[in-house]
C-alpha cells in the first residue's frame, strides 16, 4: 500500500466511524447497556443516578437569591453531587445535540406549547410524589431493589397507557397543527453555522474534562 495514500485512507475511517456515532441512531440494546453501566458508576462514585434532585438545588438558589427563601441552602452547587450530575447530564446532551449538527431552536405549535407546559406540571407533581424522576425514581431505584421503584414503575405503566388513549381521542375529535417544531430559517445571506456545530460541540466536551 502507498504510504501517501494512510492519510488519506485514515480521515475516511475517522469520517465513517463519526458518522456512525453521531449521525446514525442507536440501536435500543446499546443505549439501554450505556446507560446501565453509567448508573452503576454514578451510584459507585457518589449517589443513584437522577435529575430532580439537581433541578430543585438550582431552584433553591434561584428563590433565595431572589429573597424569596430566607433559609440559606446547606449545600453549594458545585458542590453537591446531585447539581454536579444534573449539570453533566444537560451539558452532555447539548454537546451531543452539536455534534451530532442537530442543536436548533425550535418553534412548536400554541398547543403544544401549553400541553407541553401541563403535562411538565404533571411530572413535576409525580416526581415530588415520588420523591424522585422516571430516572432516579424508577430506573436507579428498580436497580437497587426498591420496592418504591417498582411502585413508580405501576404508575408510569398507568400513565402511559392514559396518555396514548387521550392522544388518540385527540387526533379524532381536535383539529390543529401539530408538529415537533421546525428550525428557524436562515435568512438569505446569513451565515450558517451548522458546519461549525461539531466544533463547538468537540469544545464542550474538551471544557467538561478540563473542569472534571
Amino acid at each position: 500500500m502507498n504510504s501517501s495514500q494512510d492519510p488519506g485512507i485514515l480521515a475516511s475511517m475517522l469520517k465513517d466511524a463519526y458518522v456512525k456515532i453521531f449521525y446514525k441512531n442507536w440501536p435500543v440494546w446499546l443505549g439501554g447497556l450505556l446507560i446501565g453501566i453509567n448508573s452503576i458508576v454514578t451510584f459507585a462514585w457518589e449517589r443513584p443516578l437522577g435529575v430532580v434532585g439537581g433541578l430543585r438545588e438550582w431552584i433553591d438558589w434561584l428563590f433565595y437569591s431572589a429573597k424569596i427563601y430566607g433559609i440559606h441552602p446547606h449545600y453549594g452547587l458545585h458542590l453537591s453531587s446531585s447539581s454536579v450530575l444534573t449539570f453533566g447530564l444537560l451539558w452532555g446532551a447539548f454537546a451531543s445535540a452539536l455534534l451530532s449538527k442537530q442543536f436548533a431552536i425550535k418553534i412548536p405549535p400554541p398547543f403544544e406549547v401549553l400541553r407541553g407546559a401541563f403535562g411538565g406540571m404533571l411530572m413535576g407533581i409525580g416526581a415530588t410524589m415520588a420523591m424522585g424522576c422516571n430516572i432516579g425514581g424508577f430506573f436507579s431505584a428498580v436497580s437497587a431493589l426498591s420496592l418504591g421503584g417498582l411502585a413508580m414503575m405501576a404508575g408510569l405503566i398507568v400513565g402511559v397507557f392514559l396518555e396514548v388513549h387521550y392522544f388518540y381521542w385527540e387526533v379524532e375529535h381536535l383539529r390543529f397543527r401539530r408538529g415537533d417544531g421546525k428550525p428557524r430559517k436562515p435568512q438569505i445571506g446569513s451565515f450558517n453555522w451548522q458546519w461549525l456545530q461539531p466544533y463547538f460541540g468537540a469544545s464542550a466536551v474538551v471544557l467538561a474534562f478540563a473542569q472534571a
